[in-house]
């Protein structure tokens, strides 16, 4: 793995007097180029040139104001570093690997069967409703508790009231559904 080292230099902020250079970019040209031989000489590849914002105290007792400074970025490879190589992954499902013959298993005792648990008392399946009006029969075990021989007893509900109910319109006596007389004489 190579390792990169970098340099940030400030960009020169004023170009000297240079005999035969008459405008200001020929002159500004001519001390960026040295700045960048200089750094070349010395085995810094250019990279390139930033803008980056510094907050700096102006005056003695002013506050703070931002200035922003021209950076040129150099950069060079140093000597690569030595890893250990990282191992392959191995894919087992393509060739198995031959193995040395695992010993013979010895039989194990065979287990002894566990108790079998009670039966549990059988539950009463549910049932439709009976034409004779009640809902749904109310199994409850015998007084004094599930003993031995008393089987469980049976509650049934009551039997719905007789007598007209809502919508009946065949007792005809003035009830909620009933239609009302017509005389037609």
């Amino acid at each position: 793995m190579t390792q990169i080292e970098y340099r940030v230099v400030p960009a020169p902020r004023r170009s000297e007097r240079v005999k035969g250079l008459k405008t200001p970019e020929d002159r500004y040209a001519r001390a960026l180029s040295a700045v960048l031989n200089a750094q070349a000489a010395d085995g810094w590849e250019y990279l390139r040139t930033d803008t980056l914002p510094s907050e700096e105290r102006e005056g003695l007792m002013a506050g703070r104001t931002t200035v922003y400074h021209n950076m040129l970025v150099f950069r060079r490879v140093t000597a690569p570093v030595a890893t250990a190589p990282l191992p392959l992954i191995e894919d087992r499902r393509a060739a198995p690997v031959p193995q040395a013959p695992a010993p013979a298993p010895t039989p194990a005792p065979a287990p002894t069967p566990a108790p079998a648990p009670p039966a549990a008392p059988p539950v009463p399946a549910w049932q439709p409703p009976s034409p004779t009006g009640s809902a749904y029969p109310i199994t409850t075990p015998a007084i004094g508790g599930a003993t031995r021989g008393i089987a469980p007893a049976t509650v049934t509900a009551p039997a719905t009231p007789a007598g007209p109910t809502l919508g009946d319109t065949s007792a005809g006596d003035g009830a909620v559904g009933d239609a009302p007389p017509v005389d037609r004489a």
